[in-house]
C-alpha cells in the first residue's frame, strides 16, 4: 500500500520545511503494515502546519524548541558499534532492554517471570495489531505527531494480572549520531493487582546537535503499582523531548522520581488522568543545569474520580546560563469530589 504525506506550506523554520522530504527518504525503512503507514501520513499533515512548538505556545512559553533544533536532521539508523555508556545501575540484576539509536539492539526473550511480557515494537507493527491502535493515534500535540510519523522502534512491557514483578526491567537509550533524529514510542501496561518497578537510562551524547523524541503510555488496572526511576543525563549538543501519558485506574498507585542532568535541551512533559476512585500520582523530579543548558519539567494532572490524590515535588540547581523550568497545572473535573493535590517547587541559582 503506497502511502505519501500531502504537501503542505510551512513557514517555520529550517528544520519543519524540509521535514517532508526527510518522511520521503525515510518511509520505506520504517516499520509498519498498511494500517500505520497511513497514520504517519496523517500524523505529518497535522505536524507540518503547526511545525515544532516555540514561545507563542502556551504550554511551551519557557521553552523554544523551534528556535533551538537546526534544519536538515535526517532519521537517524542504528550504531552497532557505538560506545555504549553503562556506568548508572550497572551490574544489577535486571531484565534489560537496550536501544540504540532508535531501534532495540538487546532485549530479555527468556527467563522473564510469568506473566511477563517484553517485545520490540518494531515486531508488533510488522502484523495487524488493533490492540495498540489506542496508543498510535495522530492528535493535537505537534511532538507526539512528529514523533508517529518517525517513529522507528520501542518497547512493549505488560505484566499479567496479579504478578507482582521481583526483578525490575531497566531500559538504556543510547543516541549519538550527529545531525540525526530518533523517535520510539512505548507501551507500559500493569494489570489489576500487578506491581512493576521499572528503571530509565537516557545518554544522549552526541558531538555535533541531534534531536530526540520519546513517547511512552503508561496504563495502571485496578489496584495496580509502577515505581518509575528515569535519569536523563547527556551533552552540549543533545536535545530530548520525552512525553508520557499516565492512565491510573481505581485504588491503583504511580511513584516516579525523574532526574535530568543534561543534555542542552531536556524537556519532559507527563499527563496525567486519575479515572479511578482512590487512584493516587506521587512524583519526584530534580534537574541540574549548568550554563548552555534547559531542564523543563511539565506535568498536567486531571482528577477524573473521586478521592483521588496526586503529588508533584520539584527541585533544582542552575549554574552560569543554565535554566530550570517546572510548570505543574492540575484540573479537577466535577465529578473528582474529595480529591487531594499538592505541589511544591524550589529551585538554587549557584
Amino acid at each position: 500500500m503506497a502511502v505519501t504525506a500531502r504537501t503542505i506550506r510551512s513557514s517555520g523554520s529550517g528544520f519543519d520545511q524540509g521535514i517532508q522530504a526527510a518522511f520521503a527518504d525515510a518511509l520505506p525503512a520504517l516499520p509498519g503494515s498498511g494500517w500505520m503507514q497511513q497514520l504517519r501520513a496523517d500524523a505529518l499533515a497535522r505536524f507540518v502546519p503547526a511545525g515544532l512548538p516555540h514561545r507563542r505556545v502556551e504550554w511551551w512559553k519557557y521553552t523554544d524548541l523551534a528556535a533551538s533544533v537546526q534544519a536538515s536532521l535526517m532519521p537517524t539508523k542504528p550504531s552497532p558499534g557505538t560506545a555504549r555508556e553503562r556506568n548508572l545501575f550497572a551490574r544489577r540484576n535486571f531484565n534489560e532492554v537496550e536501544i540504540v539509536e532508535g531501534q532495540i539492539a538487546a532485549y530479555p526473550q527468556s527467563g522473564l517471570e510469568d506473566g511477563v511480557e517484553i517485545m520490540p515494537l518494531r515486531e508488533a507493527l510488522a502484523v495487524p495489531s488493533l490492540w495498540l491502535r489506542p496508543w498510535f493515534q495522530p492528535g493535537d500535540d505537534a511532538i507526539g505527531n512528529l514523533n508517529l510519523a518517525f517513529v522507528s522502534d520501542g518497547a512493549l512491557i505488560r505484566v499479567g494480572r496479579g504478578i507482582k514483578v521481583t526483578q525490575p526491567v531497566c531500559i538504556r537509550s543510547h543516541f549519538s549520531t550527529s545531525g540525526t533524529m530518533a523517535h520510539t514510542r512505548s507501551v507500559v501496561a500493569v494489570e489489576d493487582g500487578a506491581e512493576l518497578t521499572l528503571i530509565e537510562v537516557d545518554h544522549i551524547t552526541p558531538e555535533r546537535q541531534a534531536f530526540t523524541t520519546s513517547q511512552t503510555s503508561y496504563v495502571l488496572g485496578v489496584g495496580a503499582r509502577l515505581n518509575h526511576v528515569r535519569v536523563m543525563t547527556g551533552s552540549l549538543a543533545g536535545l530530548a523531548i520525552r512525553s508520557d501519558t499516565v492512565e491510573i485506574a481505581q485504588d491503583a498507585e504511580y511513584r516516579g522520581l525523574m532526574l535530568t542532568a543534561g543534555p542542552s535541551l531536556a524537556r519532559q512533559d507527563v499527563r496525567v488522568r486519575l479515572s479511578g476512585a482512590g487512584a493516587r500520582y506521587d512524583i519526584a523530579c530534580a534537574y541540574a543545569a549548568a550554563s548552555g543548558q534547559l531542564a523543563d519539567f511539565s506535568l498536567e494532572l486531571t482528577h477524573v474520580a473521586p478521592q483521588t490524590t496526586s503529588r508533584i515535588l520539584a527541585k533544582g540547581i542552575a549554574s552560569g546560563s543554565g535554566h530550570g523550568v517546572v510548570q505543574g497545572r492540575v484540573r479537577v473535573e466535577r465529578e473528582a469530589q474529595q480529591s487531594d493535590s499538592h505541589q511544591l517547587a524550589r529551585g538554587l541559582m549557584l
